[in-house]
């Protein structure tokens, strides 16, 4: 529009300025002078954007757990209880093992010493020996009998041996001998262990077998 408005304004002043030229022209002539402009301008701009996201995402947990537990326990249990009542307040629990056969052997007469008790233990066996050291006997004794058991009394257990002399024809005189017993399988363990001779009480000892 501004173009059209110059290219108008220029005509105008060229057609007066003719028409003068025309009047003050000497020669009578005529000068004819046209300008045409046009201008044209054309833009376009397109912009066209596309933008497109996917995005997917997939996620697959599995998880499967299997516990299997088998427990089969199996006890036997078997308890001989005695129970003694005295009628006073006081009870008595024992357990009683059957009293076994000892190896008992004697050795030679020794010098006379003080009558004492040593043990030894073997774990892998699971034998107990004792020996009876400076038991005064007969000269003449055949020899020794022994018989064993395990008993627990309360809290406490007991290992009891009972030794008894054998003699057939009894001699004037009296000698100091060492007896060993082998008491077999004796569980490892914390004892009382008691030795007894003629029924009567001779060495006691608190022994732990391991």
């Amino acid at each position: 529009m501004k173009h059209i408005l110059l290219v108008l304004t220029a005509s105008l002043v060229l057609a007066t300025a003719c028409s003068e030229d025309s009047k003050n022209d000497p020669d009578g002539g005529t000068d004819s002078d046209t300008d045409t402009d046009t201008d044209t301008d054309t833009d376009t701009d397109t912009d066209t954007d596309t933008d497109t996201d996917t995005d997917t995402d997939t996620d697959t947990d599995t998880d499967t757990d299997t516990d299997t537990d088998t427990d089969t326990d199996t006890d036997t249990d078997t308890d001989t209880d005695t129970n003694t009542d005295t009628g006073t307040g006081t009870d008595t629990d024992t357990e009683t093992g059957s009293a076994a056969e000892l190896v008992a052997t004697v050795g030679e007469c020794v010098e006379v010493c003080e009558e004492s008790m040593s043990w030894s233990y073997d774990d892998s066996s699971q034998d107990l020996t004792v020996n009876h050291l400076c038991v005064e006997l007969n000269c003449c004794i055949d020899g020794v009998d022994a018989t064993g058991e395990i008993v627990t009394e309360g809290e406490t257990t007991f290992i009891r041996i009972w030794e008894t002399d054998l003699l057939s024809e009894p001699c004037d005189c009296v000698c100091d001998f060492n007896i060993g017993i082998t008491f077999p399988d004796v569980p490892p363990g914390d004892y009382t262990l008691e030795l007894y001779f003629d029924a009567s009480l001779s060495q006691s000892e608190n022994v732990t077998l391991e």
